[in-house]
């Protein structure tokens, strides 16, 4: 997993750069530096009957030829959008193909039964088998929770491709436009308003941002970045206040 800024996961590696134990063999062979799947990935693979070797890449895609997964008729290319490093925007929260949220590993072992009918409970399905304890170390927070196990994390994953309910990112332009609409905003309030009712109209513009961009990624699942906004209508607003209220205390004192 890699972690944002803010120390959540948002965001699962598809693919790593494998090099070999021994540096000289990689630099006189440099075929030995390549990617390969991550568990996530290599689990889709085998999902839909899909040769590793076959993956194609294209301009922010990644895409699975060929791929017939369990009780599905037809053969269909599954494109799994992905950013510049190879890693998907984790959907978290959605129930879908996959059965049920937490199994035990015990109830997992009618996997390795030989006889199909002592398996009816994952039978063509996936099972994440992982520790969910605080001591192993892993545990990662996540926009869902503070502590979320590792192994959850990948299946949420698998599940956001299963299920085909990917994040979308925003354009790049909307976060220069929304700061610039908010600068406008804030001298339309300075100019019209007085300190008193300038504080409203500040407090009133940062519920806004935070309500449109939540609205957004329930509505559209698009992630809108609202640090630097959320930055600049709190200090923008914040002086704008202190600068008016300055102003009329000095037309007072005249």
């Amino acid at each position: 997993t890699t972690k944002d800024p803010d120390g959540k996961v948002r965001y699962m590696p598809l693919l790593f750069r494998w090099n070999p134990i021994y540096r000289a063999k990689a630099i006189a062979d440099p075929g030995e530096r390549r990617w390969l799947p991550t568990l996530v990935l290599a689990t889709l693979c085998r999902w839909y009957g899909v040769d590793p070797t076959t993956l194609r890449a294209e301009p922010g895609v990644l895409i699975l030829p060929a791929a017939h997964g369990p009780g599905e008729n037809a053969m269909r290319d599954v494109r799994i959008p992905v950013d510049a490093g190879g890693r998907l925007l984790v959907r978290y929260a959605k129930s879908g193909v996959l059965a049920a949220p937490f199994h035990s590993a015990f109830r997992a072992r009618a996997a390795f039964e030989p006889d199909e009918r002592a398996r009816p409970q994952v039978r063509d399905r996936i099972a994440v088998v992982y520790t969910s304890f605080t001591s192993a170390g892993d545990q990662h927070a996540t926009p869902l929770t503070r502590e979320m196990p590792g192994g959850v994390i990948n299946a949420e994953a698998i599940n956001t491709v299963l299920t085909g309910d990917y994040v979308r990112v925003a354009p790049w332009w909307l976060l220069p436009l929304t700061m610039l609409l908010e600068g406008a905003a804030l001298v339309g309030f300075a100019a019209r308003w007085t300190s008193y009712r300038l504080v409203g109209a500040w407090l009133g513009l940062v519920f806004v941002l935070f309500v449109a961009g939540f609205s957004v990624f329930n509505a559209a699942t698009v992630l809108v970045e609202l640090a630097a906004p959320a930055a600049m209508a709190v200090l923008g607003g914040a002086g704008v206040v202190v600068y008016k209220t300055l102003v009329e205390d000095r037309e007072r004192v005249d």
